[in-house]
């Protein structure tokens, strides 16, 4: 449990970060793509200015790994399913 303690405080932004999301989705103010970019790029800039590192201070998660979860054909049927309900 010790070696999650330095990820705690990256966590509980991007948590905020998701809710946010969950807001902006259901306000419906906003178009869609423009709700789901903002957060992208919000999560993209995050990430580049308080990078999670590892014990010799490389960078574990860069945008490399942070844009490879949405090559996952799961999250595109979803999304494909999103944007034909809407």
């Amino acid at each position: 449990m010790e070696a999650l303690t330095p990820f705690v405080w990256q966590m509980w932004v991007v948590y905020g970060l998701i809710a946010g999301a969950v807001v902006l989705f259901s306000i419906d103010r906003l178009p869609l793509e423009t709700s789901s970019l903002a957060v992208l790029v919000l999560s993209l800039i995050f990430f580049y200015f308080f990078p999670v590192t590892g014990e010799g201070g490389e960078n574990l998660l860069g945008a490399g790994e942070l844009l490879a979860g949405f090559a996952n054909p799961a999250l595109i049927a979803v999304l494909a399913l999103l944007v034909v309900g809407h």
